[in-house]
C-alpha cells in the first residue's frame, strides 16, 4: 500500500526540516511527502529547498490561509497513495512511525493510530496522548470522542476512501481535528497500537495555545454536541455530558490560557 505523508506547515521554519527529515527516515518507506505552505513569511520554503532540493518524492503546494486543517484536505487532493498519513510541521515521527500504522490497514481498518510522546515547552512536562490506562474499545470509540479528543493527527492514518466519504477535516480555529477524529468514528473502527510512534513539540506558537479561547472551544463544543446529537451512536449519558461540559467553559473557560487548563477543569469537576 502506498503511503501519501501530507504536512501542513506556516512559518516553521525552526522545525520543519526535522519533520520531514523524520518521514524520509522512515524503515518502511513513504512513497510521497506533500507539504503545503500555508502562506508562511519566514524562512520556512528556504529551509524545504535548501535541505531537500533533490528529494524526488517530496512535492510543496502553495496556499493562504486555509489554515491547517483545509490545508491537510488540499494536500490529501493532491495525494496519489492509498494510505494517508499526517504530521504537523512542528512534530517528528519515530523511524517505527509508517509501519506501526500501516498494520493496521494491513489488518483491514480503514483508520490507525499510536502513541504520541508529548513535550510541553512551558513546564518541561512530557506526557503521552493517548495516555497509558487507555483501552481502545471500538464499540465505544465514539462516545469517548464526545469527551475528549485522545488521538492527534501526526499519529494517525487513514485510507484514501475513508478519508474522502467523511469529507476530511473541518475548517474549525480550534478542534477541526477532533470534529474529523469523531465523525470518522461514527462509521468506522480505529485500529490502536500502544508503541510510541510520533514526538510532538506543544509551544507559544502551537494552534492548541495560540488560537485557545474560551469563545473558540464553546463553538468546538457546539459543533460536537450536533453532531451527537443527530447520531444514532450517541447516548442519553453522553448528552447530559455534554451540557455539563459546555455549562463549565461558560462558568470558568475565560481563566483557562492552554488546552491543559481546560482538561485539568474537566478533570477537577469529574467529567474525565
Amino acid at each position: 500500500m502506498k503511503i501519501s505523508c501530507i504536512i501542513p506547515v506556516k512559518n516553521r521554519e525552526n522545525f520543519i526540516v526535522d519533520a520531514v527529515k523524520s518521514v524520509i527516515n522512515q524503515k518502511t518507506d513513504v512513497y510521497e511527502i506533500i507539504i503545503v505552505d500555508d502562506g508562511s513569511t519566514d524562512n520556512t520554503i528556504f529551509n524545504l529547498n535548501e535541505n531537500f532540493a533533490g528529494q524526488e518524492n517530496l512535492k510543496i503546494i502553495s496556499s493562504s490561509g486555509l489554515g491547517a486543517g483545509r490545508a491537510r484536505n488540499l494536500g490529501a487532493s493532491k495525494a496519489t497513495g492509498a494510505v494517508f498519513m499526517f504530521l504537523d510541521s512542528d512534530d517528528v515521527w519515530f523511524e517505527n512511525h509508517s509501519q506501526t500504522l500501516l498494520d493496521g490497514h494491513l489488518k483491514g481498518y480503514e483508520a490507525s493510530f499510536g502513541k504520541t510522546l508529548n513535550h510541553n515547552h512551558f513546564s518541561g512536562e512530557k506526557f503521552y496522548i493517548p495516555d497509558d490506562g487507555f483501552i481502545n474499545q471500538n464499540a465505544y470509540i465514539f462516545n469517548q470522542l464526545i469527551r475528549w479528543c485522545f488521538l492527534v493527527p501526526s499519529s494517525f492514518s487513514i485510507t484514501r476512501g475513508a478519508f474522502e466519504r467523511t469529507s476530511g477535516f473541518s475548517s474549525e480555529i480550534l478542534g477541526e481535528d477532533w470534529l474529523f477524529f469523531l465523525r470518522l468514528s461514527e462509521n468506522y473502527e480505529f485500529f490502536y497500537n500502544c508503541d510510541i510512534i510520533t514526538f510532538r513539540n506543544l509551544h507559544k506558537e502551537s494552534i492548541c495555545h495560540r488560537d485557545f479561547a474560551c469563545e473558540n472551544i464553546l463553538n468546538l463544543m457546539t459543533k460536537i454536541e450536533d453532531v451527537a446529537i443527530n447520531s444514532i451512536k450517541t447516548q442519553k449519558e453522553d448528552i447530559e455530558w455534554l451540557k455539563k461540559a459546555i455549562k463549565l467553559i461558560e462558568l470558568q473557560g475565560k481563566g483557562w490560557k492552554t488546552v491543559q487548563d481546560w482538561f485539568l477543569g474537566l478533570k477537577t469537576e469529574n467529567l474525565l
